[in-house]
């Protein structure tokens, strides 16, 4: 069974209004229900006459007896649930689907004020001995994003967490029982190392799609559970967290020359629980974003980006609502799981009054990602790039919210150049005179790009160097700031072994 919600101490304290925020919305029904007929099978506790559930779709209704039907369809009036539990029997209890759409308008955060007022002035009555009634709204959003003002501090907030690992074991051995009996001498049972990998590549979903996944597996695998088949799943459910994506990548350390420093420190860092992250900083093509994913490829870690302009919406609380479930879905993945934010000052744009006139919206919903930063759980790292440094309010980028200063990526050097320069010419399988001292100021990006150039037009890399103007020309100005911002402000990625000693200071153009 899942985590309980903790809705029995509260009944026992004589609370009778509650909010429980649920994912899997059945599931949570399921689980509120069997807590409550616990609930009524202590001997110190009266039974419920009757637990209903209201959705709008015809409910079933739970008595101590047994379970039946309601008579009749429902209509979908939100009144006609809250007179039923009115007019019914004491110690009546009705579950309340999504009832949060009735109470306030989406558009307008307007309560629906006949509804308000029939709870409020019923709080008290539902509570009495002889009078006792519970309400209980499930819902997927959060109790700030989906109860007008007026009830919030009126009803006890509860959470039923996505499943854990004990409990995606649980599944797990369910799904193996089934593998056993039905695929029989080919199914496998996975060792200790795979059962990990497989309940790790299930965190952040819902039961119902834990279990789907594994059977997925089993059917697409010829009977075997494979844990990269159920990452796959998981990804394809994140595509319903607004701004959270799930990242595939190729990029491996053996590609990514230099970053000595930075390689050294995030490899000592990344696997420690309590590690929270780093910022990269540099020009555009210096390798921030490759570094991110060779990271994760070395670490075999769950690697997702977020992408804050898709946080915003229109409505009233959309935008705090859709950054909530970005960070309940990255904590609900943890531990081991890498998340990624490109250009980390154009998805902060209008914080602090830069420009956005939104009413304090955008400024409200980052401040939870700003908490979340400082405090999330163990087992995320969090990865950002930046190219512009200025545009970062100061806040977001002192102590604690990163392990560490700033990391500087600077152009790579003349030995980094000549060993992209030759790996590039052996990966695209070209040749050509063009040297790492012909390209001074080349970024690893064009570096790559002149060779696949050459790849694809079928001639040398000397050929299609005129095809490339390198940032440092078309950005001079900008890099030259970044650089003297950085001068004792940062970390540098690389260490640079001059007159036979290391020295930490970038090579200047």
């Amino acid at each position: 069974m899942a985590q309980e919600t903790g809705l029995i101490n509260y009944l026992r304290a004589g609370y009778s209004h509650f909010f429980v925020q649920c994912e899997d919305i059945p599931k949570g029904c399921e689980q509120i229900k069997d807590e409550l007929l616990g609930y009524e099978n202590s001997q110190k506790q009266k039974p419920f006459e009757k637990i209903a559930i209201w959705g709008v779709t015809a409910p079933p209704a739970i008595t101590k007896e047994r379970e039946e039907e309601l008579e009749g369809e429902h209509q979908a009036d939100p009144m006609n649930p809250l007179k039923e539990l009115s007019e019914g029997p004491q110690n009546a209890v009705v579950i309340l689907k999504n009832f949060h759409w009735f109470l306030k308008d989406e558009q307008s955060g307007q309560a629906s004020y006949d509804l308000v007022q029939w709870i409020q002035d019923r709080l008290i009555l539902f509570r009495t001995s002889d009078r006792r009634k519970i309400i209980i709204i499930i819902a997927q959003t959060a109790i700030s994003n989906a109860m007008p003002k007026e009830l919030i501090r009126d009803f006890i907030s509860l959470k039923i967490s996505l499943p854990g690992s004990e409990e995606i074991g649980k599944i797990l051995d369910e799904a193996i029982g089934v593998a056993k009996k039905q695929v029989k001498d080919k199914f496998k049972v996975p060792d200790k190392k795979k059962r990990q990998e497989l309940v790790n590549a299930a965190k952040g979903m819902t039961p119902q799609e834990v279990e789907n996944s594994y059977f997925y597996s089993l059917i697409l695998n010829d009977g075997q559970l494979d844990p990269v088949t159920v990452t796959k799943r998981r990804a394809s459910f994140l595509a319903e967290v607004a701004g959270v994506k799930y990242i595939e990548y190729q990029e491996t350390f053996e590609s990514l020359m230099g970053m000595d420093n930075l390689k050294k420190l995030a490899l000592s860092m990344v696997d420690h629980p309590k590690a929270r992250g780093m910022i990269l900083l540099g020009p555009a093509g210096t390798g921030k974003s490759a570094f991110a994913k060779a990271l994760a490829q070395a670490t075999k870690k769950f690697m997702v980006t977020l992408e804050f302009a898709q946080f915003m919406g229109s409505l009233v609380g959309e935008t705090e609502e859709k950054v909530r479930r970005a960070i309940d879905a990255i904590e609900a993945m943890a531990p081991g799981i890498i998340v990624f934010i490109d250009e980390l000052e154009k998805g902060l744009a209008g914080i602090g009054g830069r420009g956005v006139n939104d009413g304090g919206t955008t400024e409200r919903a980052m401040a939870q990602w700003l908490k979340w930063m400082s405090d999330h759980g163990d087992g995320i790292y969090v990865i950002a790039t930046c190219n512009d440094v200025t545009k970062i309010p100061p806040e977001y980028l002192r102590a604690e919210r990163w392990d560490c200063a700033p990391i500087f990526i600077d152009l790579p050097n003349d030995k980094e150049r000549k060993a992209i320069l030759d790996f590039y010419k052996n990966h695209y399988k070209v040749k050509g005179p063009l040297t790492g001292d012909g390209t001074t100021g080349w970024s690893g990006a064009e570096l790559k790009s002149v060779c696949r150039m050459a790849n694809i037009m079928q001639t040398t890399i000397d050929k299609t160097k005129e095809w490339i103007i390198p940032v440092s020309k078309t950005m001079d100005t900008s890099i030259g700031q970044l650089r003297k911002w950085a001068k004792g402000r940062t970390i540098p990625a690389t260490s640079i072994k001059m007159n036979g000693k290391k020295s930490s200071r970038s090579v200047d153009i």
